[in-house]
């Protein structure tokens, strides 16, 4: 009987490591999977909505920069809400994708590439007197841009510290700065959502609405971890505090 038993715990100890490979393999094919329709979705969306890649053809130069300029937004903005997903949920992700954070450094630079050219652009298409005035908007919109213009400073900030932050006066400082992507990701989001003609009345607004509730839901988990841990460390450092004075107690005779 006691050969038995082993035999079978042999058995299923055997069958343990053959499970986790197959359950990671399958977290990373969904992660994969779904990563890919996000990412199709804004270009498509932005394309099928003028009827193919027919909208170009014909136009001038300026005309042509001024059809694509929103293209380039709404990938910057998905980039964001990549780099506010991926920021949150690391440690989570880090089991099924141990490289994360080189990939998380790269996307950002995507981020940033994206959210350059999306201004640059416009500016190609109106002119930059017409488009440091805000002339291409409504009184009642210009604090949107503005929003957009601030959101690509704050990043250009972000973007910048990753890239440097192994010189010694930002590797303690890096971290803090990049919490700005949050206040970029808002930014953004109030951005494209108020002035994005591809957003309001298309299938967008609901992927829009998704990255708010997903990026928010991410941002609370980050603060809970943080809750969790400093609640963690105040109370190792209570015990280790409390050690010398319970050593200087005389034993009990």
């Amino acid at each position: 009987m006691t050969r038995a038993l082993s035999t079978n715990t042999m058995e299923s100890t055997s069958l343990q490591p053959a499970s986790a490979p197959a359950g990671k393999f399958l977290s990373r094919f969904l992660i994969i999977t779904v990563t890919i329709c996000i990412l199709i979705s804004p270009g498509y969306i932005f394309f099928s909505e003028r009827g193919g890649i027919g909208f170009i053809e014909g136009v001038t130069v300026k005309q042509l920069l001024h059809l694509i300029f929103p293209f380039f937004g709404l990938y910057a903005f998905t980039l964001v809400w990549g780099q506010i997903i991926i920021g949150t949920c690391k440690p989570l992700i880090k089991k099924i994708f141990p490289g994360i954070g080189r990939f998380h450094r790269l996307e950002g630079i995507f981020a940033f590439i994206f959210a350059l050219i999306h201004p640059v652009l416009l500016i190609g298409s109106l002119g930059a007197v017409t488009y440091l005035k805000y002339e291409f908007v409504g009184p009642n919109k210009k604090i949107f841009v503005l929003l957009g213009v601030t959101a690509l400073l704050l990043l250009i900030v972000t973007v910048t510290t990753a890239l440097l932050m192994r010189l010694p006066w930002l590797q303690k400082r890096w971290k803090k700065l990049h919490y700005a992507n949050y206040a970029v990701f808002i930014l953004v989001f109030i951005h494209s959502w108020n002035l994005g003609t591809d957003i309001q009345g298309s299938p967008l607004q609901y992927l829009w609405m998704f990255f708010a509730v997903s990026a928010g839901l991410g941002t609370l988990y980050r603060i809970w971890r943080a809750i969790v841990k400093r609640r963690t460390a105040m109370s190792a450092q209570s015990a280790t505090a409390s050690e010398p004075t319970n050593s200087l107690n005389p034993p009990n005779s």
